[in-house]
């Protein structure tokens, strides 16, 4: 599993990630817990529709079967499995 380059929380790899870690990491930075949550519930509302667009532009490129296979498994694997997580 890929390591954070710097941790967050408890979490020291992606893997780990949740979204307890996140907002705490969010109050090392400064950030009030009201406003790191508020920021992140809009970044994983957002989120969503700004990769279907990526991936829509994409698409629309000249792009091997092999990277169009790699740029939906991000969007609808690793994207969707950390949206969940960090929910």
């Amino acid at each position: 599993a890929a390591e954070l380059s710097w941790p967050m929380g408890q979490a020291r790899r992606f893997a780990e990630l949740t979204r307890a870690d996140v907002l705490a990491f969010g109050a090392v930075l400064g950030l009030p817990g009201s406003v790191a949550g508020r920021l992140l519930d809009g970044l994983l509302k957002n989120l969503p529709a700004a990769a279907d667009q990526l991936l829509k532009q994409a698409l629309a490129q000249s792009l091997t079967a092999g990277e169009i296979r790699l740029l939906r498994q991000i969007r609808h694997g690793v994207l969707a499995d950390m949206l969940r997580q960090l929910t």
